[in-house]
């Protein structure tokens, strides 16, 4: 099962990808922590703990993502996510959060971007 979500996060790593061997288009992988904050039972605002999304585009998006974020932009994604379990190499278990995602952009909260003349396809 598979439901619509928006996420805001960083990229723990570079993007990857290539181009399918079948059909030629393009695809990139983000790995992205998403933090809540939280309020502290001293009423404080602190980072909870990070739920992580393995995000993917194809296309003139995927291009775009593998020619211009790295690890540690601050992006968000919007997407069909799946929740999947799965076993660890050492035998317990694990959830996978992957999104096949529909738009990404660069958080413009945290950095700014220089959006070059568009072009249609």
């Amino acid at each position: 099962m598979s439901r619509h979500i928006v996420i805001e996060g960083n990229l723990t790593r570079d993007p990857n990808g290539g181009y399918g061997k079948d059909t030629g288009k393009a695809y990139a992988h983000l790995d992205i922590a998403v933090t809540d904050r939280v309020k502290s039972n001293q009423g404080d605002w602190v980072d909870g703990p990070p739920t992580y999304y393995r995000v993917t585009v194809f296309g003139r998006t995927a291009e775009n993502a593998l020619n211009s974020l790295t690890k540690g932009n601050t992006v968000l994604a919007t997407g069909d996510l799946t929740v999947r379990g799965y076993t660890r190499a050492d035998g317990t278990p694990g959830t996978a959060n992957d999104i096949i995602a529909d738009h990404l952009g660069a958080a413009l909260t945290y950095t700014g971007v220089t959006i070059p003349e568009t072009t249609t396809n």
